[in-house]
């Protein structure tokens, strides 16, 4: 069991230095730090003057839960990408390591920077837009915040093999993907006032019941629990979904002769 353990967290550690890009001063602070906060900056001003300063608010709160998301997003995607990219799916391929350790060792590290980011955010909302923390349950927040930071962290797993699977760069999902999880989960445009279709998308994404949970925790309510219920589950199914389709992106792999097929 302990040997599992140093074996998981060497995998995490090294995979986290060696494949996330982002981990250089500039990188790492504009992602972290300025691109959060001048997201609510524009949003949060454009709600505060085109409409009211309750809306800006719930602009805010609804980017922290973006920004989580995005940035885990990106750092997962580009890692698993790079594997292959760099050539070190190869190695892993050919080597006997638990494939299970391998894929989820790929995501953990990039948990403190979704902490960090949800930081920004809010305590930026909190600076230039006067968003106020009395009434929040803590336990709550803290709470939607670390199951949608777990579903994000499976659902890029998921969409990470993906990518391995077609051959195509990692980049275009992640601009794709932005753009889903901005319109769709209640970050700007509430859900239920979306068509159907984009609302039922909307529903299998991560951050949309993680963020309807935050926003419930946030108000001081109680009732956030179904809705993070729903969020982990989501989670839950990508990663045993993703976990699969990482096993046939190697079976395949293997057959063609092939070790990496990315764009």
């Amino acid at each position: 069991m302990l040997n599992a353990v140093r074996s998981f967290a060497l995998q995490s550690y090294l995979s986290y230095r060696g494949l996330f890009l982002w981990l250089t001063p500039v990188s790492y602070t504009s992602n972290i730090l300025l691109r959060p906060v001048l997201a609510v900056m524009m949003f949060g001003f454009l709600a505060q003057y085109a409409l009211d300063e309750e809306t800006a608010r719930a602009y805010a709160v609804g980017l922290a839960g973006y920004s989580v998301g995005r940035i885990i997003a990106g750092g997962v995607m580009q890692s698993l990408y790079r594997d292959a990219a760099f050539g070190t799916l190869a190695a892993v391929y050919a080597s006997p390591v638990n494939r299970a350790t391998l894929y989820f060792s790929r995501c953990i590290l990039h948990v403190p920077n979704a902490a960090l980011v949800a930081l920004s955010v809010l305590g930026s909302a909190a600076l230039f837009l006067g968003l106020g923390f009395e009434q929040v349950d803590w336990g709550g927040l803290i709470a939607a915040f670390a199951v949608m930071t777990f579903s994000t962290m499976l659902f890029s797993l998921f969409v990470a093999t993906l990518i391995l699977l077609s051959g195509t760069g990692w980049a275009n999902w992640i601009i794709i993907l932005d753009g889903l999880l901005l319109s769709l989960t209640g970050v700007i445009i509430p859900t239920a006032e979306l068509p159907a279709v984009l609302f039922e998308l909307g529903q299998i994404l991560p951050v949309t019941h993680g963020l309807d949970g935050l926003r419930v925790a946030f108000a001081g309510g109680s009732g956030y629990w179904p809705d993070l219920a729903r969020e982990a589950a989501l989670g839950i199914g990508y990663g045993v979904v993703g976990l699969l389709l990482f096993r046939i992106a190697e079976v395949q792999a293997k057959r063609r002769g092939v070790l990496a097929r990315v764009g």
